[in-house]
């Protein structure tokens, strides 16, 4: 850094002397800047630390940016791979001056060096990386048309498009200039808004395409049914599946790029009335979060932190399929990676890559089954492993074994709250003597969606079914907020919803819940029991984002709904 901010960190109250030794001491063994010491340890939000390094910079912070503006004489006059390298977004040109925003005043070219190269003065505000990189997409992605364009031009030769048997044929299809087109439309737009899935459906005269955004799923693109055979195709030779074959289920995979983003997309085709289905993961590969931006309170925050730092012993992450439990374990283990740890994980499928760790894909098909390759992984002296789902008891008792041998264990399993995981373990003929040895900790997590920030407005509490469903939470009437908070909806969002947090229930096993495990008791008896030592349930903590303006109670009793409290 140009000069010491610790100093100011305390006159600013956000840090105290406690605090300031022991970032500093991480700054130095790190070899990081303690402002991003602060930023990964989630001590500060990004904003906050940008508002005070604005104030004794004399920068101004913008929350929001817009390249509304923006000519395209000015984005030529910066090479793209400075703007990226720097995390830099042209904001507004006015006369000679170039407003430019940046995230890190402490990494960036000088403003003369800027000045020299763009042939204007340099104007520098400080804003979210995040907000930076939204806009950088939006000014430098793909030029592919807009879709009434690609319908267009498909339409000028509609007879391609009519299915035919022969693959010469349907492979002449596929590499066509207007359905290839269509089909990178599809996909970048997905990517533009955030979707997670994209879904492509042969329906009774027409063909349906819709993405999965924030885990709903909103119409998208109504080719015509005629496009069909030809969109497939040109899918599957991207995944290089066999596109002659229409019979069978397939799965494959292609990465694409988009702006600075690698994209890997998981492909699965498979065979249904009227044609094929095909449905397409997008995984952002730079999307994984840290620790400290998966919706955990500072309360839970430190939990988790402590959880993850022992030595030895099993935790399990559980939900329904989708509820986020792999990105919390990779965010767990990208949190511990260090050079003096020996990490492996066996997984189905690898969804990330994560730098420094060995990462071991399931492959039934050769059986290496989940328990087989915890059974080689225990053979390359490792600190801490990672095994994608307990899905039977021979990966369960290694898993078990491992534990009592000195080795911390994460893992999955799908029940629907902490406490049943006890029980579905033990239907599994687990030993509950051996429960109690092993297993740390439980967590249980559900994806919500956030209200959108653009149009979030607050409205008192007078609707009736709110205050009936709250007071039914055992919320009483004097406790009951005065104000709740939802989205209006806008152009930034899809029904006033914009992301996702998630929402969790962490169940320490403790003395008193050890001694039910062992007299096998059910499921609700132990969760009321650990609610009566303060764990606070999903509800509860979904509840706590509602009152914090962070999502809406409609959203949260849908989440969990299948979990009574």
């Amino acid at each position: 850094m140009e000069f010491d901010i610790s100093q100011l960190l305390l006159k600013e109250n956000l840090l105290n002397e406690e605090d300031l030794k022991k970032f500093l001491k991480l700054s130095k063994e790190r070899n990081e800047r303690l402002d991003t010491i602060l930023l990964k340890e989630g001590h500060v939000s990004e904003e906050n630390l940008l508002k005070f390094l604005g104030k004794i910079l004399s920068i101004p912070f913008l929350s929001k940016l817009s390249v509304d503006k923006i000519e395209e004489a000015v984005l030529k006059s910066i090479p793209i791979k400075i703007l990226k390298s720097y995390k830099l977004l042209p904001v507004e040109k006015n006369q000679d001056v170039l407003t430019i925003a940046t995230s890190d005043p402490f990494n960036l070219p000088s403003t003369g060096e800027l000045a020299s190269i763009t042939g204007y003065k340099i104007k520098l505000v400080l804003a979210c990386e995040k907000e930076i990189s939204v806009n950088l997409d939006k000014l430098y992605k793909p030029d592919s048309g807009s879709t009434e364009d690609v319908m267009k031009e498909m339409r000028e030769d509609i007879s391609s498009f009519i299915r035919d048997e022969k693959t010469e044929d349907l492979l002449d299809l596929a590499n066509k200039a207007p359905v290839i087109k269509l089909v990178n439309l599809m996909i970048f737009q997905a990517i533009e808004k955030r979707a997670s899935d994209i879904h492509i459906e042969p329906l009774p005269g027409k063909l349906r395409v819709r993405y999965r955004i924030d885990g709903v799923l909103y119409d998208a693109l109504t080719p015509p049914k005629a496009y069909h055979a030809a969109i497939v195709s040109r899918i599957k030779v991207m995944a290089s599946l066999n596109i002659a074959e229409r019979r069978l289920p397939q799965d494959g995979r292609f990465d694409i790029k988009s702006g600075d983003k690698e994209i890997d997309i998981r492909v699965s085709v498979i065979p249904v009335a009227g044609g094929e289905r095909v449905v397409l993961r997008l995984l952002d590969r730079a999307s994984l979060i840290d620790l400290t931006e998966l919706g955990l309170d500072e309360q839970m925050y430190k939990i988790v932190d402590n959880l993850i730092h022992l030595s030895n012993g099993i935790i399990l992450v559980t939900g329904p399929t989708g509820s986020g439990k792999t990105t919390t374990l990779y965010a767990a283990l990208s949190r511990i990676n260090s050079p003096d740890k020996n990490i492996v994980t066996v997984e189905d499928p690898i969804e990330y890559q994560l730098p420094g760790i060995a990462q071991i894909q399931v492959k039934p098909e050769i059986n290496l089954t989940f328990a087989n390759g915890l059974r080689s992984i225990l053979r390359h002296d490792p600190d801490i492993i990672m095994v994608g789902e307990m899905r039977d008891l021979d990966t369960v008792d290694i898993a078990i074994r491992a534990s009592l041998t000195g080795h911390l264990v994460f893992s999955t399993i799908h029940t629907n709250d902490t406490a049943g995981a006890i029980t579905r373990l033990i239907d599994m003929g687990v030993e509950p003597y051996l429960l109690t040895s092993s297993v740390r900790a439980i967590i249980a997590q559900r994806l919500i969606r956030k209200i959108c920030s653009h149009c979030k407005i607050e409205y008192n509490l007078e609707h009736k079914d709110e205050i009936l469903e709250l007071e039914k939470l055992g919320i009483k009437k004097e406790d009951l907020p005065k104000k709740l908070s939802k989205g209006k909806g806008c152009s930034y969002c899809h029904e006033g919803y914009s992301g996702r947090i998630a929402i969790f229930e962490i169940l320490l096993i403790q003395e008193q819940i050890e001694k039910m495990i062992m007299e096998r008791k059910p499921s609700r008896s132990i969760r009321n029991e650990a609610k009566k030592l303060g764990m606070r349930t999903l509800r509860g903590d979904g509840l706590k984002k509602v009152y914090e303006g962070i999502t809406t109670l409609s959203e949260v009793l849908s989440e969990t709904q299948e979990v009574m409290d």
